[in-house]
Protein backbone atom coordinates (compact mmCIF):
# COMPACT_ATOMS: atom_id res chain seq x y z
CA UNK A 1 0.00 0.00 0.00
CA UNK A 2 1.45 3.22 -0.89
CA UNK A 3 0.68 6.42 1.91
CA UNK A 4 2.28 8.78 -1.06
CA UNK A 5 0.44 12.07 -0.18
CA UNK A 6 -0.77 10.32 2.68
CA UNK A 7 0.55 12.74 5.52
CA UNK A 8 -2.44 15.66 6.84
CA UNK A 9 0.40 18.31 5.56
CA UNK A 10 0.11 19.77 2.07
CA UNK A 11 2.15 21.36 -0.32
CA UNK A 12 -1.06 24.25 -1.04
CA UNK A 13 1.19 27.01 -2.55
CA UNK A 14 4.56 24.65 -2.69
CA UNK A 15 5.44 26.17 0.71
CA UNK A 16 8.10 23.88 2.18
CA UNK A 17 7.79 23.10 6.02
CA UNK A 18 9.51 20.91 8.11
CA UNK A 19 5.89 18.69 8.90
CA UNK A 20 6.13 17.56 4.91
CA UNK A 21 6.84 13.89 4.59
CA UNK A 22 9.93 13.53 2.54
CA UNK A 23 8.12 12.39 -0.98
CA UNK A 24 5.63 15.32 -0.65
CA UNK A 25 8.68 17.52 -0.21
CA UNK A 26 10.61 16.14 -3.18
CA UNK A 27 7.23 16.68 -5.46
CA UNK A 28 6.70 20.52 -4.04
CA UNK A 29 10.68 20.65 -4.95
CA UNK A 30 10.34 19.42 -8.65
CA UNK A 31 7.21 21.27 -9.36
CA UNK A 32 8.62 24.55 -8.22
CA UNK A 33 11.78 23.72 -10.06
CA UNK A 34 10.18 23.34 -13.21
CA UNK A 35 7.63 26.05 -12.91
CA UNK A 36 11.38 28.59 -11.94
CA UNK A 37 12.72 27.16 -15.41
CA UNK A 38 9.50 27.52 -17.49
CA UNK A 39 8.91 24.01 -18.07
CA UNK A 40 5.72 23.76 -16.42
CA UNK A 41 2.30 25.95 -15.12
CA UNK A 42 1.48 26.16 -11.77
CA UNK A 43 0.40 22.93 -11.47
CA UNK A 44 -2.42 24.02 -8.53
CA UNK A 45 -4.79 21.45 -10.94
CA UNK A 46 -2.10 18.71 -9.73
CA UNK A 47 -2.08 19.22 -6.15
CA UNK A 48 -6.33 19.22 -6.09
CA UNK A 49 -6.52 15.86 -8.67
CA UNK A 50 -4.02 13.66 -6.19
CA UNK A 51 -6.08 15.16 -3.13
CA UNK A 52 -9.29 13.95 -3.97
CA UNK A 53 -8.25 11.09 -5.29
CA UNK A 54 -6.14 10.01 -1.73
CA UNK A 55 -8.69 12.20 0.71
CA UNK A 56 -11.73 11.30 -0.96
CA UNK A 57 -11.45 8.59 -3.24
CA UNK A 58 -12.30 9.95 -6.72
CA UNK A 59 -11.48 7.57 -9.95
CA UNK A 60 -9.25 10.40 -12.19
CA UNK A 61 -12.04 10.64 -14.89
CA UNK A 62 -14.23 12.13 -11.91
CA UNK A 63 -11.84 13.92 -11.14
CA UNK A 64 -11.30 15.82 -14.12
CA UNK A 65 -15.25 16.50 -14.44
CA UNK A 66 -15.45 18.89 -11.82
CA UNK A 67 -16.80 22.34 -13.12
CA UNK A 68 -16.70 25.18 -10.72
CA UNK A 69 -20.70 24.45 -10.00
CA UNK A 70 -19.98 21.39 -8.52
CA UNK A 71 -16.92 21.98 -6.29
CA UNK A 72 -18.78 25.77 -5.18
CA UNK A 73 -21.42 23.06 -3.83
CA UNK A 74 -18.80 20.94 -2.21
CA UNK A 75 -17.03 23.86 -0.40
CA UNK A 76 -20.70 24.69 0.85
CA UNK A 77 -21.40 21.27 1.77
CA UNK A 78 -18.42 20.18 3.24
CA UNK A 79 -18.80 17.12 0.92
CA UNK A 80 -18.51 16.63 -2.80
CA UNK A 81 -21.34 15.09 -5.22
CA UNK A 82 -19.86 13.16 -8.20
CA UNK A 83 -21.37 10.73 -11.05
CA UNK A 84 -19.41 7.95 -11.49
CA UNK A 85 -19.42 4.91 -13.65
CA UNK A 86 -22.91 3.92 -14.56
CA UNK A 87 -24.01 7.12 -13.93
CA UNK A 88 -23.96 6.31 -10.15
CA UNK A 89 -24.09 9.53 -8.05
CA UNK A 90 -22.24 9.50 -4.36
CA UNK A 91 -21.48 12.17 -1.87
CA UNK A 92 -18.07 11.89 -0.26
CA UNK A 93 -17.07 14.55 2.63
CA UNK A 94 -14.06 16.40 1.97
CA UNK A 95 -11.47 16.98 4.31
CA UNK A 96 -9.32 20.53 4.98
CA UNK A 97 -6.70 19.77 2.10
CA UNK A 98 -9.67 19.45 -0.53
CA UNK A 99 -11.27 22.64 0.53
CA UNK A 100 -8.45 24.38 0.10
CA UNK A 101 -7.23 23.13 -3.16
CA UNK A 102 -10.73 23.44 -4.29
CA UNK A 103 -10.99 27.21 -3.53
CA UNK A 104 -7.74 27.62 -4.99
CA UNK A 105 -7.89 26.42 -8.48
CA UNK A 106 -12.02 28.06 -8.28
CA UNK A 107 -9.96 31.05 -8.36
CA UNK A 108 -8.16 30.28 -11.21
CA UNK A 109 -11.27 28.95 -13.17
CA UNK A 110 -13.61 30.90 -15.00
CA UNK A 111 -17.15 30.63 -13.71
CA UNK A 112 -18.63 27.45 -15.87
CA UNK A 113 -15.63 25.84 -17.17
CA UNK A 114 -13.74 22.60 -15.37
CA UNK A 115 -11.52 23.06 -12.81
CA UNK A 116 -8.62 20.84 -14.06
CA UNK A 117 -9.61 20.69 -17.81
CA UNK A 118 -7.91 23.77 -19.72
CA UNK A 119 -9.75 25.47 -22.36
CA UNK A 120 -9.16 23.90 -25.79
CA UNK A 121 -7.45 21.23 -24.36
CA UNK A 122 -9.29 17.57 -24.65
CA UNK A 123 -10.16 15.62 -21.29
CA UNK A 124 -8.11 12.79 -22.56
CA UNK A 125 -5.42 14.88 -23.05
CA UNK A 126 -5.33 16.50 -19.48
CA UNK A 127 -5.67 13.11 -17.89
CA UNK A 128 -2.61 11.38 -19.60
CA UNK A 129 -0.39 14.84 -19.29
CA UNK A 130 -0.98 13.84 -15.27
CA UNK A 131 -0.31 10.50 -15.58
CA UNK A 132 3.20 10.85 -17.55
CA UNK A 133 4.10 13.54 -14.47
CA UNK A 134 3.33 10.58 -12.00
CA UNK A 135 5.00 8.17 -13.88
CA UNK A 136 7.85 10.58 -14.47
CA UNK A 137 8.50 11.69 -10.72
CA UNK A 138 7.48 8.52 -9.04
CA UNK A 139 11.13 7.14 -8.70
CA UNK A 140 11.51 10.58 -6.33
CA UNK A 141 8.24 10.62 -4.83
CA UNK A 142 7.46 7.27 -3.82
CA UNK A 143 7.64 5.45 -0.33
CA UNK A 144 10.74 3.34 -0.54
CA UNK A 145 8.85 0.83 1.19
CA UNK A 146 6.10 0.87 -1.15
CA UNK A 147 5.60 -2.75 -3.07
CA UNK A 148 3.80 -1.41 -6.08
CA UNK A 149 4.54 1.41 -8.27
CA UNK A 150 3.01 5.00 -7.64
CA UNK A 151 -0.12 5.15 -9.64
CA UNK A 152 -3.33 7.68 -9.34
CA UNK A 153 -5.24 5.03 -8.63
CA UNK A 154 -3.24 3.69 -5.79
CA UNK A 155 -4.00 6.78 -3.94
CA UNK A 156 -7.84 5.83 -4.10
CA UNK A 157 -6.46 2.45 -3.23
CA UNK A 158 -5.15 4.17 0.19
CA UNK A 159 -7.90 5.95 0.73
CA UNK A 160 -10.30 2.69 0.79
CA UNK A 161 -7.85 1.02 3.07
CA UNK A 162 -7.56 3.76 5.77
CA UNK A 163 -11.08 4.53 5.82
CA UNK A 164 -11.59 1.04 6.28
CA UNK A 165 -9.50 1.03 9.16
CA UNK A 166 -11.06 3.97 10.71
CA UNK A 167 -14.42 2.52 10.88
CA UNK A 168 -12.64 -0.24 12.85
CA UNK A 169 -11.63 1.89 15.19
CA UNK A 170 -14.70 3.20 15.67
CA UNK A 171 -16.02 0.13 16.32
CA UNK A 172 -17.89 -0.60 12.66
CA UNK A 173 -18.27 -4.46 12.70
CA UNK A 174 -16.14 -5.66 9.53
CA UNK A 175 -19.18 -6.06 6.77
CA UNK A 176 -20.70 -2.64 7.88
CA UNK A 177 -17.44 -1.08 7.29
CA UNK A 178 -16.75 -2.91 3.88
CA UNK A 179 -20.20 -1.92 2.72
CA UNK A 180 -19.10 1.82 3.84
CA UNK A 181 -16.35 2.26 2.08
CA UNK A 182 -18.04 0.06 -1.27
CA UNK A 183 -20.37 3.05 -1.31
CA UNK A 184 -17.93 6.05 -0.83
CA UNK A 185 -15.87 4.52 -3.34
CA UNK A 186 -19.16 4.20 -5.70
CA UNK A 187 -19.13 0.26 -6.15
CA UNK A 188 -21.65 -2.02 -4.87
CA UNK A 189 -19.70 -5.65 -5.45
CA UNK A 190 -18.19 -6.14 -2.09
CA UNK A 191 -15.45 -8.35 -4.53
CA UNK A 192 -14.65 -5.23 -6.27
CA UNK A 193 -14.01 -3.17 -2.68
CA UNK A 194 -12.38 -6.34 -1.52
CA UNK A 195 -9.79 -5.52 -3.60
CA UNK A 196 -9.16 -2.23 -2.72
CA UNK A 197 -8.80 -3.66 0.61
CA UNK A 198 -6.19 -6.20 0.16
CA UNK A 199 -3.52 -4.65 1.60
CA UNK A 200 -5.18 -4.79 5.09
CA UNK A 201 -3.38 -7.79 6.50
CA UNK A 202 -6.18 -10.47 7.74
CA UNK A 203 -9.39 -8.52 6.49
CA UNK A 204 -12.23 -10.50 8.28
CA UNK A 205 -15.31 -9.40 6.30
CA UNK A 206 -17.82 -11.39 8.23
Amino acid sequence: MNYWWGMESGVIGLEMTEALPAGVEVLAHILKRDMEHGMADDRYDYVLAMYLARYAGLRIHECFRIDTATAEQALRENAITIKGKGGKIRTVPINEQISLALRNQLNRTPRGHKLLVPDNVPTDLAISRLQAFIAANRGDIQDSHGSHPLTFHGLRHTYAAETYQALIAQGVRPLEASLKVSRLLGHERRDVTNIYLSSIEEVNHV
